[in-house]
């Protein structure tokens, strides 16, 4: 089983992708992943009524954790996987900490499960004999989670942000939420959107925008996406010795601020402008690699 020509890849051969790559850059995750499946955590197959959507759930009184998605043979979901996965295998990892301190904000929640998805992608692309076809076809994915946390998040979150403030004025009617809408599109993303571009019913789309007692559900996405590739970026470069401190970060995530247990545990400086900027610019890599591997597999094809 390798990854390439896995246009549609079955839920055993998306089983044997995470756990070759956890396997190779993460052991202790490869070996939960097992677990769950044998203890059949993942509610994984489709069905008739099922919900679309994933998301990982906890239980104090079992301190185990429990996956919901619907695996529909695709890369996409292959990542899906790995995402959840990285969810609880963070659970798993708090199983002793007060109930409490259990506890943990969505920004450093998405922090585990966005380390998850990188390193399934790093041991995808790491696979001998991987394509140059298939190697561009993983970059872009990797590529368009970018362009997704940093460019739709951020409208998403720029929206919330206006129409809050006009609320608190008054009603504020669907012509107005439409106009709203389309203002945030073109501020954010700029001259990235067509002229004539813009989705003036996207908050009516969103579920996220529904939930009431989560407001700014978006803004956590960017935050740990960008923890997580700062994060990941200090793994490439002290290798395994790096993991017993992501583990300690991982159990402290409940009991103090993101600034600090990042601190404490693992020495980067969140405060600090350049983190972050740091870990927008490690998407440059991304680019110039997808750009020369669509290169050579277009000297292939010609």
């Amino acid at each position: 089983m390798t990854v390439e020509n896995q246009d549609e890849p079955s839920w055993e051969e998306a089983r044997t992708l995470v756990h070759r790559a956890f396997a190779s850059g993460y052991p202790a995750l490869a070996d939960y992943a097992n677990e769950a499946y044998v203890q059949k955590w993942i509610d994984w197959s489709p069905r008739p009524g099922k919900r679309p959507g994933a998301f990982c759930t906890g239980s104090p009184l079992t301190k185990e954790s429990r996956v919901y998605m619907t695996y529909n043979d695709s890369m996409g979901d292959v990542l899906t996987l790995a995402h959840e996965l990285g969810h609880a295998f963070h659970g798993h990892l708090m199983r002793g900490e007060r109930t409490l301190n259990r506890a943990y904000p969505m920004t450093l929640a998405e922090s585990a499960s966005t380390f998850g998805e990188m390193l399934l992608m790093r041991g995808l692309l790491e696979e001998p004999g991987v394509s140059a076809e298939t190697r561009a076809f993983l970059l872009n994915l990797e590529a368009s989670d970018g362009a997704t946390y940093l460019m739709d998040i951020p409208v998403r979150f720029e929206f919330e942000k206006a129409f809050h403030e006009e609320r608190a004025d008054g009603e504020v009617g669907v012509s107005r939420l439409k106009e709203m809408m389309v203002d945030t599109q073109r501020r954010v993303l700029g001259d990235v959107l067509d002229p004539e571009g813009g989705d003036p019913y996207f908050w009516a789309s969103k579920l996220h925008f529904y939930i009431t007692d989560t407001t700014f559900y978006n803004f956590p996405y960017t935050f740990g996406y960008l923890l997580s590739r700062g994060l990941f970026a200090q793994y490439e470069k002290e290798g395994p010795d790096f993991l017993p401190r992501y583990e300690q970060y991982l159990k402290l995530t409940g009991s103090d601020t993101a600034e600090n247990v990042v601190r404490q545990t693992i020495g980067l400086e969140l405060t600090e402008p350049g983190f972050w900027s740091d870990a927008i610019r490690g998407l440059e890599g991304v680019l110039e690699r997808l750009k020369s591997s669509v290169d050579e597999s277009r000297a292939v094809l010609n």
